[in-house]
């Protein structure tokens, strides 16, 4: 059953851009999922991203990516997809944890946050942060940062290293869940030392990691893990489980499974 945290009208009755998200989301799980196990992690990145992009050019929004995992050739920063009429900026992870799909391991979701048009944090340019999230009432992947910020998760804290990007799209959705993010730049030879200068001895805190007046998140479970069943295949079809979220109107909605 879908949980909501106010008593607002539904995402439908609003035309909520969550669910434009989710639809993407759902699609890029479903394509890399049936790579699981296989040993190719590029083929699991290659699948998801294209089936992303597909599903995005479909959309009601014209959308530029900001933030993308590096390597990524069917989404890379830049890239305008879809030709509606609101005018967006995407963090796209098509599947956040290629290799943890490969392997066959837990925990591998994908990930896609949408904010107005120059909503995303400006930082100088590393590769890494370090980081560290909790909850309301308070190992550095994407979904512990989220579970960290989940009342009764069990998670009270996460703290770890993650890409620059991946971290800003995590303090979108740990903002939207109304938890605290903090982190710092970690430069990691002389030429991003030179870049960052005296930034590094800074502590960016959730106004500046996430400051977009309207945050939009979609996240599907690839894997499956404690925040979020796998993609399940069954003779015919196959079930995705997603979360969205909206900043703006203080709401998370866990989507139950969806039948492809």
């Amino acid at each position: 059953m879908e949980q909501q945290r106010s008593g607002i009208p539904s995402y439908q009755a609003r035309g909520e851009l969550s669910f434009e998200l989710v639809q993407a989301t759902e699609a890029a799980a479903l394509a890399c999922a049936g790579l699981l196990g296989k040993g190719d992690p590029e083929g699991v990145s290659n699948a998801a991203g294209e089936a992303m992009r597909r599903a995005l050019d479909r959309s009601d929004m014209t959308g530029t990516v900001v933030l993308s995992p590096r390597h990524n050739p069917s989404l890379p920063p830049g890239a305008v997809i879809g030709a509606g009429d609101r005018k967006v900026d995407l963090g796209v992870y098509p599947v956040e944890g290629a290799s943890q799909v490969a392997r066959g391991h837990i925990n591998a979701v994908s990930l896609l946050v949408a904010v107005d048009a120059g909503g995303f944090a400006r930082l100088p340019a590393t590769s890494q942060m370090e980081k560290f999230v909790a909850g309301p009432g308070a190992r550095g992947d994407f979904a512990s940062a989220v579970m960290a910020a989940i009342a009764g998760s069990g998670i009270d804290a996460a703290i770890g290293i993650g890409d620059l990007h991946a971290t800003l799209i995590a303090a979108c959705a740990v903002r939207c869940l109304g938890g605290e993010f903090l982190a710092r730049l970690l430069p990691r030879n002389d030429e991003e030392r030179a870049l960052v200068g005296d930034a590094a001895t800074r502590v960016y805190g959730m106004a500046e990691l996430a400051p977009a007046a309207d945050i939009s998140v979609a996240i599907t479970g690839v894997t499956g893990g404690p925040l979020l069943p796998g993609v399940a295949f069954a003779s015919g079809y196959a079930e995705t489980c997603s979360l969205v979220m909206s900043s703006r109107h203080a709401t998370v909605r866990r989507r139950p499974p969806s039948t492809t």
